[in-house]
């Protein structure tokens, strides 16, 4: 791996960075070193990636190059980029930042088929049929596997492969002994979660955790956690094929006691549809039940909506915000965020928005929460939300802003 950077000029006098990165030819190259970039809020003006043979001496100097070859181990990737300057200080830590992610990419991908092996290890040692199904589907292929390790109440992770083999991995310190209490009262296995970290490999999003525990003569004495993102293709799965969100949607047919092929059976699979599949895994059938009844009353009658969700440990609070489409923007997205900041008292960690093809967008936002503390109230905040839709604002020290008939930001 090598990477050069410099500043030169740009077009119309503009000022730009250009950035050659030569590594061996591997997946999620692309991405990867695309979402490290936007992460520093930097625009890329153009990128070229050819990959090509190239032959080099035993001290890895190039001696020549040619087009793409049947020889894999003499293929190369050389990205070249253009994109907006920044300081000397911000440029020497882009390429802290590349590097990382490009080992990250290199441990993932080196990896790759014990990731396989061991979640299919895992898979087997599941009695429920359809949590075994679960793993089987992610192993092969529905879950990009990026990371595996052993974790207990005390000590270092262990058996680590992938992002989590890199020394001076980030680690979730005291992080089992939720999940090991959990399998110790009978959970389900596995236990779905979404990580504090995010991928540096393919999508800049939350990691997906698969946890699994492990026992010794019957006792629960750590846990083993797959990290990896769901496939594109995953999330876009029928929900009557994915094994554990098919048994649930068979369960919330008994629940409301819906005939899966009447009218009612129908709009209650578009509804599970049109919520995302991997946070669907990761709250218990009670919040799935809460956010169905939530998604088949908008079909009916769209309208701004705000409901909470809790994981299943507690420890992360989902907030669901349906609005009209042409309430979408950045500034409404920033102060519903601000709202839950304000509420919650802690930072929104990741948001996402799904705009699909009805009236309605829907945003989540994940933010952390001390597990024994009480979840808001959903209802006042969707009052709130519903005020500041409509153009109504809270009382305000700021005058200025009701005479302008702008709201007032709220929180």
């Amino acid at each position: 791996m090598a990477i050069a950077i410099e500043s030169t000029g740009g077009e119309a006098g503009r000022r730009r960075m250009r950035i050659a990165i030569v590594n061996d030819d591997m997946p999620f190259l692309v991405d990867s070193i695309a979402n490290t970039i936007a992460r520093r809020q930097l625009t890329i003006h153009r990128l070229l990636h050819p990959v090509v043979c190239v032959e080099r001496d035993k001290n890895g100097k190039l001696l020549s190059v040619e087009p793409l070859c049947g020889d894999k181990d003499r293929r190369e990737s050389m990205m070249y980029l253009e994109l907006d300057r920044t300081h000397a200080r911000g440029r020497n830590e882009l390429v802290l930042d590349l590097k990382a992610a490009l080992a990250d990419v290199r441990a993932s991908v080196r990896d790759w088929p014990k990731l396989q092996a061991k979640m299919r290890e895992d898979a087997a040692a599941i009695e429920d049929p359809e949590g075994r199904a679960l793993l089987e589907w992610f192993a092969e292929g529905a879950m990009t596997l990026l990371g595996y390790q052993v974790e207990r109440a005390t000590g270092q992770p262990t058996e680590t492969l992938g992002l989590f083999s890199i020394p001076g991995a980030p680690t979730d310190e005291g992080g089992a002994l939720g999940a090991m209490r959990y399998f110790e009262q009978g959970g389900d296995v596995p236990l779905m979660a979404k990580a504090e970290r995010k991928s540096t490999v393919h999508r800049g999003v939350p990691l997906d955790l698969v946890v699994v525990p492990i026992r010794e003569k019957g006792k629960v004495v750590g846990i083993g956690v797959h990290a990896g993102l769901w496939t594109s293709q995953a999330l876009g799965w029928p929900v009557e094929d994915v094994p554990l969100l098919r048994q649930r949607l068979e369960q919330l047919d008994e629940s409301f006691g819906f005939d899966p092929k009447g009218h009612s059976g129908k709009a209650l699979r578009h509804a599970v549809s049109s919520l995302p599949r991997d946070l669907l895994v990761n709250v218990s059938f009670e919040s799935v039940r809460d956010l169905v009844m939530m998604a088949m009353s908008l079909a009916d009658r769209p309208r701004p909506a705000l409901l909470l969700v809790r994981s299943i440990l507690k420890g992360q609070l989902f907030a669901f915000v349906w609005l009209p489409r042409e309430e979408m923007n950045t500034q409404r997205r920033e102060a519903i965020g601000a709202m839950l900041e304000s509420v919650v008292g802690t930072k929104i960690t990741s948001w996402s928005v799904e705009t699909g093809e009805g009236s309605l967008a829907l945003i989540r936002y994940t933010q952390y929460i001390d597990n024994d503390a009480a979840t808001p109230d959903s209802q006042a905040l969707d009052d709130r939300l519903n005020e500041m839709v409509r153009g109504w604002a809270p009382p305000s020290r700021n005058r200025s802003s009701h005479a302008s008939g702008r709201p007032a930001r709220p929180g």
